[in-house]
């Protein structure tokens, strides 16, 4: 009910408020972005959560500090009508981590993102929380700034990877020169051609707009058209096909 809500107050802005093609990109996600955080450093989530709340775009619902806590409210919310939208949660917690957090809100099958945050940036950390299905991954010590852009970017547009993030997955993928020959056989307009190299750089959609002059619409159509054509479910499984292919050419 209250996502509806929210999409009706974007729907009824008064025609006499005029913006720009890019704010018009920015209204496709819907403000505020509310936020659950959860980290055992209770001096670390006071402090992220501070930064955030001084950010008109986010709304946090609450600060947890354990994963068993975070489960309690989730399935207390479950069953009412709670604004909710991304848990941004430390995966090295104690008792149930971050990751057995993740897997527990997949199997609850509820309509959130989930971002991964850790203070230690390791490879099999980031492919861990990528493979049980996280909406994103921030370290730490990122600017609140860049945070901040990764909660956004990953309600625009499916999981938030790096350009430096994907290019170290890219290690962990090996790629002998060869690609499944229907691959090939797809062809491409010149609009989705351009998505599809902006793609294999890490762009978000939000990126891709303003790169290309496109609305976020005509983005999300041909990054669904993507995934469609190449049998793939995730931006990430899209970015190694389109990284593999510029290889290739």
């Amino acid at each position: 009910e209250y996502r509806r809500q929210r999409q009706m107050c974007i729907r009824d802005r008064p025609s006499y408020l005029s913006i720009t093609p890019s704010e018009a990109r920015c209204l496709t996600v819907l403000f505020p972005i509310h936020l659950l955080l959860v980290d055992d450093d209770r001096a670390y989530l006071d402090e992220l959560s501070k930064s955030l709340e001084r950010d008109s775009r986010f709304d946090i619902v609450a600060a947890l500090t354990s994963g068993s806590e975070t489960l309690h409210f989730l399935r207390k919310c479950a069953g009412e009508s709670f604004p909710l939208d991304v848990v941004l949660s430390d995966v090295s917690m104690p008792s149930i981590s971050g990751l057995d957090l993740l897997q527990e809100i997949r199997s609850m099958e509820l309509d959130l993102r989930f971002l991964a945050m850790t203070a230690f940036d390791s490879d099999a950390v980031m492919l861990q929380a990528l493979l049980q299905g996280a909406d994103g991954y921030v370290i730490k010590a990122d600017r609140t700034e860049d945070i901040a852009q990764s909660i956004i970017d990953a309600m625009d547009g499916g999981t938030y990877l790096s350009p430096q993030c994907l290019a170290r997955l890219l290690r962990y993928t090996p790629f002998d020169g060869r690609l499944d020959s229907s691959f090939r056989d797809i062809d491409l307009s010149p609009s989705e051609m351009q998505v599809f190299l902006l793609l294999s750089r890490g762009y978000s959609n939000r990126e891709i707009g303003d790169a290309l002059g496109y609305a976020d619409s005509t983005v999300k159509k041909h990054v669904g058209n993507l995934l469609r054509y190449f049998g793939v479910k995730s931006r990430v499984q899209l970015a190694l096909i389109a990284v593999r292919m510029v290889r290739t050419l």
